[in-house]
């Protein structure tokens, strides 16, 4: 500290305390002296950088519809499957008249698998519909949508880039 200036006085500081130099906003982002944002980047590598993402993103979504193309076909044969199943004890027990007939008897047991095994059946058809008739189309016009998106901005740069050449030029004659 200075001669003059007093311990707490106001705009003094200790020896041993830090002092902030920048804010967070303030350190996060290049202003002129305007105090208008200076793009870091000029608009042909934003719009590269976009189309990059966006091709990511249709990737993606490509993943994400060939694994739940391939869960849609492995439900579907489960189904199959456990159809196999419930054939095996679809017919009532030969001399089923020798088990108890009541609730918690060798008899209703075998209705219980029965009628367990028909509800796995059903959930697993159930899916296999959901996916295929909602989560995939779903996922296919996101993928196309996508596709479009990046075509209208590959299209819409390159004519962009030409009117800034074409106005660079201009420019260029005059000075």
């Amino acid at each position: 500290m200075s001669g003059t200036q007093v311990a707490g006085a106001p705009g003094s500081t200790p020896a041993n305390m830090p002092v902030r130099s920048f804010s967070t906003s303030s350190a996060l982002t290049d202003r002129t002296d305007e105090g208008e944002a200076v793009p870091l980047e000029n608009p042909k590598d934003t719009s590269e950088l976009l189309g990059e993402r966006l091709r990511a993103w249709k990737h993606a979504v490509a993943y994400l519809e060939e694994y739940f193309g391939a869960t849609e076909k492995v439900q579907k044969q489960q189904s199959k499957e456990y159809e196999k199943v419930l054939k095996t004890i679809a017919n009532p027990l030969k001399e089923g008249h020798h088990f108890q007939q009541e609730l918690g008897g060798m008899a209703g047991m075998f209705e219980n698998m029965r009628t367990n095994t028909q509800g796995l059946i059903n959930s697993h058809l159930e899916t296999e519909k959901n996916l295929k008739g909602t989560v995939l189309p779903i996922l296919d016009r996101l993928h196309k949508e996508i596709k479009h998106k990046s075509k209208e901005l590959l299209s819409g740069a390159s004519k962009g880039a030409k009117e800034v050449d074409k106005a660079r030029n201009i420019t260029q004659k005059h000075i």
